[in-house]
């Protein structure tokens, strides 16, 4: 899969690729040649109690209804400390330990984007600094400091608007070289390993992939519904002038000159491959799109102008090749946080202490 975007947070949130913690089990079976490289000298990036406790909020969304069901969660117990996960740990030791191997992997990920050569740049901390104006302004709108609403939301003071901006340049670099990784270890995957992954996980549906280029129009935490309505607007007249042509991605992506819009242009995408709303456009049973198709839709992301650029590859030389990146990301992962993590060390642990 290939894509480019503007905005790479918003990105991982449109389409279904791994989250932060990708999965640990994969194994370089395709090309056993093919060998990680982490060379060069590591960023200065490193755990704080700041950035701890904002995961362990941040990792408290990542349990689902069938954990809580399999562990025997029970809400009436009250404090996440008294319930127990299982025969060992309570749930607030599980949320402790995912917070951990978060934080640890976006350091690992943000120290050798630095020896690679990545950096956070002017223009990514300009893009964080007017977050952090609209949310100081939503705060002031409702009578507080931006840190008084911080402490109030998350029931503490660890997390200030310091440990928001770190936070989120942080992510920014991480999301940047991630995608980099992502898209030089497919330019590297060969045919023959395609056709060997084909073979050895019994990969049979050939049913074609498609293209799609999406034109974001972002809301954001000042977006009023007067404001959202224009949005919308913008996105629809965006598809209205390009009535009666077929213009290619890139000048639909252009968005006319537009100012704020964020374009994605996403390839070989399977059915389940993107965020539902599109899903359901772009694999229509009743109505699927034809090249040239462009439709708008409206999510919580902000409206999207789609446009359907035509048919990928086949469905299983996308998910072979899928796996073999995937397999070789979690093999550089290894070797990276090897040497480039920062643990989080059990004094920044025990100095946590939260009413959860």
């Amino acid at each position: 899969m290939k894509y480019t975007v503007k905005i790479l947070c918003l990105l991982l949130a449109l389409l279904t690729v791994l989250p932060l913690a990708a999965c640990k089990d994969g194994k370089v079976e395709d090309g056993a040649s093919w060998q990680p490289n982490v060379d060069g000298e590591g960023g200065n990036f490193v755990p704080t109690i700041g950035l701890f406790v904002y995961y362990i909020f941040d990792c408290s969304y990542s349990f689902t209804e069938q954990e809580y069901i399999d562990h025997g969660f029970d809400e009436k117990a009250g404090s996440l400390k008294k319930i127990m996960y299982d025969e060992e740990n309570t749930w607030y030791d599980e949320l402790l330990r995912r917070a951990k191997e978060t934080l640890e992997i976006l350091i690992t990920y943000c120290n050798a984007a630095v020896a690679d050569g990545f950096e956070i740049t002017a223009e990514d901390k300009q893009a964080v600094e007017e977050n952090l104006v609209q949310a100081r302004t939503r705060a002031a709108i409702e009578g507080y400091e931006y840190n008084d609403m911080l402490k109030e939301y998350y029931g503490c003071d660890y997390i200030t608007e310091d440990v928001i901006r770190e936070v989120a340049e942080m992510q920014m670099l991480w999301d940047k070289y991630y995608l980099h990784l992502e898209e030089k270890f497919g330019e590297e995957v060969t045919d023959d390993e395609i056709a060997a992954r084909i073979k050895s996980d019994g990969l049979t549906d050939t049913s074609k992939t498609k293209n799609i280029a999406i034109l974001l129009f972002p809301v954001t935490d000042m977006t009023t519904a007067d404001s959202e309505e224009e949005l919308i607007k913008m996105a629809e007249d965006h598809v209205k002038s390009f009535e009666g042509k077929t213009p290619d991605k890139d000048t639909f992506l252009n968005g006319n000159g537009v100012s704020g819009v964020e374009p994605i242009y996403y390839e070989n995408v399977y059915d389940g491959g993107v965020i539902a709303d599109i899903n359901d456009w772009l694999y229509s049973k009743e109505n699927p799109p034809k090249v040239g198709d462009m439709e708008v839709i409206n999510m919580s992301y902000g409206p999207c102008a789609l446009y359907y650029v035509g048919e990928g590859v086949p469905m299983n030389e996308s998910q072979a090749k899928e796996r073999i990146v995937y397999d070789r990301l979690d093999a550089w992962l290894e070797a990276a946080m090897e040497k480039f993590n920062v643990p989080v060390s059990d004094a920044i642990i025990d100095a946590v202490d939260l009413d959860i």
